[in-house]
């Protein structure tokens, strides 16, 4: 057998079962076999001036199962057409993926000063076979380029710019280029490497720093066997399948991954000082101290960033002891002041934290914050770590308490609560990795944290209640019929008192933003608004707000209709159109209305391109056309909102995204959309064939089944079905032809994804539905039959 080939079967092999734990092992077995193949397949090159170079990963012996084969043949005027037909021809001949360079001594040395990516590469050189003479002479060159060209500032740099793309550490890590990622460990190696170059000391890496480097090679190597390519995203769907691979699971494997990839965070602030740019331009928070009531002395003599530097010296951190017998326990008030001041403070408050992570406070004064460190989420609509969604959590709460809307602006005002807000934002999950219902633990740790270090009990029960309900109103908002009296009567039970409602609709948006891209939407804050709004007046007897007047949406017309046509509209339709869609919204339906024609079915695209209203004559199928020539063109269903007025007109809005890449729609689809509509209307056009070859060339591996519930506690009017289901393309097409074959009704929608994962509820018309609980639940399992079957 060549050496080629036994490589080729190694990477077979490593598909089923790692060598060692799948890092370091693997990768060295690797490349030691492709050393082998490269040696055979150079033959003598003796009488040559040739090396045979191994660069990159490959050439620091990091290969990993289906990187590329790096190499570089460093010739001295050597047939650099045979060399390739020797050398290279039988890699591209095995299905290789080869990045290769053909360069003289001369021209190495000058790629590698005009290039930071052809500097590291050479640093990681190594000499496979060929002429030690020639190795040597461009090892001397390089050392020359190394000795005038410091690493850090660019390392810190490329660092920094990882930490833009990622502000917070992401659940969906890129092990390869992400923040704190291999490319990171990767750094301090080329740093060490030049020093040791340059004749310079060189520390060794700590044992620390090699377990998280072999994780990350681990999982990256766990990736590209279950996916049978280079793929270097930890994502959703391949982190079971690579867990099982690594003989763990999901749980274990994530957990190391989160620590690796702090760990990496950690080291190179602590390495690279320039990777920390200015405060303001590095988190989507902002200093809003300004606004809190004057305080007294922060945490340590001096602002955030001298606590910084002084807490690296414990003897002058005074935030080190917090016990005073002079005082009795509990801290001090400026240091109670100061600790909010350092959460509310973006990445330098980060940063301090970090330091008081390391320097053992957090374990001591703070035990609380210990379960969430580096706390992997495994839901898919979460993007970060608990600790790190904690932290943009509360930088979105800054960035509300700046917000101009005039609405919300009051609401902060007249609550004058900056400090809990920032307290419950930071707190909210902190009863996660404890096991059981993380809201009544956060709740309780909350209150034993606040109550040990002194704040008061108004502020301690404030920021406790938020927490034990902070996700009270977004489940209900997105779930519930909030035009039903007993929801709202609900909801104010619960709640108690309009101060805590307004922490609560505060720390909802917050706590939805920082969670992930898709969990936040003008659909859900008209939603949550609007619970908000009826509540209060629930609570306080009085309104708190209610729909705009007729005046305000005729103004918002481009029709100009008057107030009696607003108001004839309004009458056609169901009580809680009011209370979801917004002024604009019933003012945009109204334009559209004038425009029908009979029989015709109309599609108006807002600017942004991501919502969009088909309006027509409503008739058995109307709905589920409309949705099944979205999905025929790519058009992804993230909500909708269905109504139909009385006179029989259907209004459905619906909130869209492009289905291969989550943007918003190009213009250019839409007609290609409305013509595939008006076929199937007119002739009965069947897309069936033509979204599943969409879903199938997108769609991943199903990580959840089909569950179907119905669900008496959502409300009383309708019947409530709820539909958890891996999300797809047609996903909501199936479930309205689901529904039209067992001859139901749907009255309302409320769709919901979050991550891979779609969690609908459908109300029907309870007058259609079975009445026995035996009927109810074999409706579900015929409805959870049929779209598992088209699922297969």
């Amino acid at each position: 057998m060549t050496a080629l080939k036994e490589f080729i079967e190694l990477r077979a092999g490593l598909r089923e079962a790692p060598i060692g734990n799948g890092g370091m092992d693997t990768c060295i077995a690797l490349t030691e076999t492709l050393d082998a193949a490269l040696v055979e397949l150079a033959g003598d090159l003796s009488e040559e001036p040739v090396s045979v170079l191994a660069t990159g990963g490959y050439g620091r012996g990091e290969q990993c199962i289906y990187s590329d084969v790096d190499v570089t043949i460093l010739h001295g005027g050597a047939d650099l057409d045979a060399l390739a037909r020797r050398v290279l021809y039988p890699l591209w001949d095995a299905g290789l993926k080869v990045g290769h360079a053909f360069r003289t001594v001369g021209e190495s040395n000058a790629a590698g000063k005009e290039r930071l990516d052809n500097l590291t590469s050479q640093l990681s050189a190594r000499l496979i076979v060929g002429s030690q003479d020639l190795f040597a002479e461009y090892v001397e060159g390089m050392t020359r380029t190394l000795s005038g060209t410091p690493l850090v500032p660019e390392l810190a740099s490329l660092e920094a710019e990882r930490r833009r793309i990622d502000p917070y550490q992401v659940m969906a890590a890129d092990l390869k280029k992400g923040r704190g990622a291999l490319r990171t460990f990767q750094g301090f190696w080329w740093d060490r490497r030049r020093s040791g170059m340059l004749g310079l000391e060189v520390e060794a890496p700590l044992d620390e720093e090699r377990e998280a480097f072999d994780t990350l090679l681990a999982i990256r190597n766990g990736l590209h066997a279950v996916a049978g390519r280079a793929l270097d995203r930890y994502a959703f769907d391949a982190r079971g399948p690579v867990a099982e691979w690594m003989s763990s699971d999901v749980t274990s494997i994530s957990g190391r991954l989160c620590e690796a990839l702090a760990l990496g965070d950690r080291l190179a602030e602590q390495r690279w000082p320039g990777v920390l740019a200015p405060a303001e331009e590095q988190t989507s928070g902002r200093r809003f101290f300004a606004k809190l009531r004057p305080k007294p002395e922060p945490i340590v003599t001096g602002t955030l960033e001298t606590a910084v530097t002084l807490i690296d010296r414990p003897d002058q951190a005074r935030m080190a002891i917090h016990t005073d017998p002079a005082t009795g326990p509990g801290w001090p008030e400026s240091e109670r002041n100061a600790f909010v001041s350092l959460i509310g403070s973006g990445q330098s408050g980060r940063m301090a934290f970090v330091k008081l992570q390391e320097a053992g406070w957090v374990q001591r004064e703070f035990p609380e914050w210990q379960p969430v460190i580096a706390l992997p989420q495994l839901a898919p609509f979460h993007e970060h770590p608990a600790d790190a969604h904690l932290w943009r959590t509360a930088d979105e709460m800054g960035v509300l308490l700046e917000d101009s809307d005039p609405f919300k602006a009051e609401l902060i005002a007249g609550l004058g609560a900056d400090d809990e807000l920032i307290l419950a934002a930071f707190l909210h999950d902190i009863g996660k990795g404890r096991g059981g219902d993380h809201s009544v633990l956060g709740a309780e740790a909350a209150e034993q944290f606040l109550t040990r270090v002194g704040f008061g009990p108004i502020v301690t029960r404030t920021v406790a209640e938020s927490i034990r309900h902070h996700l009270l109103l977004i489940r209900t908002a997105t779930r519930k019929d909030i035009a039903a009296p007993e929801v709202i009567d609900d909801v104010a039970d619960k709640v108690g008192d309009v101060r805590l409602l307004q922490m609560l609709y505060l720390l909802t948006i917050a706590d939805n933003k920082a969670t992930g891209q898709h969990m936040w939407s003008d659909w859900k804050e008209t939603l949550l608004t609007q619970l908000y709004m009826r509540t209060a007046e629930r609570l306080t007897g009085a309104s708190a707000g209610s729909r705009a007047p007729a005046g305000e949406i005729a103004g918002l017309s481009v029709g100009q209709f008057s107030e009696e046509v607003v108001e004839a509209h309004l009458e056609k339709l169901p009580e809680d159109y009011v209370e979801i869609m917004s002024s604009s919204d019933i003012a945009w339906h109204l334009d559209n209305v004038e425009k029908l024609s009979e029989d015709h079915t109309s599609l108006s695209i807002d600017q942004s391109g991501h919502r969009v209203l088909a309006m027509g004559r409503d008739r058995r199928g109307f709905l589920l056309a409309v949705c099944r020539a979205f999905a025929a063109h790519g058009v992804g269903i993230r909500d909708a909102r269905i109504y139909t007025r009385s006179d029989g007109i259907a209004i459905d809005t619906f909130d869209v995204l492009d289905d291969r890449n989550g943007e918003a729609v190009t213009p250019q689809v839409w007609p290609k959309v409305a013509h595939t509509l008006e076929e199937i209307e007119a002739s009965g056009l069947d897309v069936t064939t033509t979204v599943r070859q969409r879903a199938q060339a997108y769609e991943t591996k199903a990580t959840s089944a089909v569950a179907v519930t119905i669900r008496h506690d959502l409300s009383v009017k309708h019947l409530a079905v709820e539909v958890r289901s891996p999300d797809r393309i047609g996903l909501l097409a199936d479930l309205i032809a689901a529904l039209y074959s067992e001859g139901l009704d749907l009255k309302l929608a409320r769709i919901d994804t979050r991550g891979s994962e779609a969690i609908d509820v459908l109300y029907l018309d309870r007058a259609s539905v079975p009445k026995t609980a035996g009927e109810l639940d074999a409706l579900c399992r015929r409805l959870e039959d049929s779209i598992t079957s088209v699922d297969s």
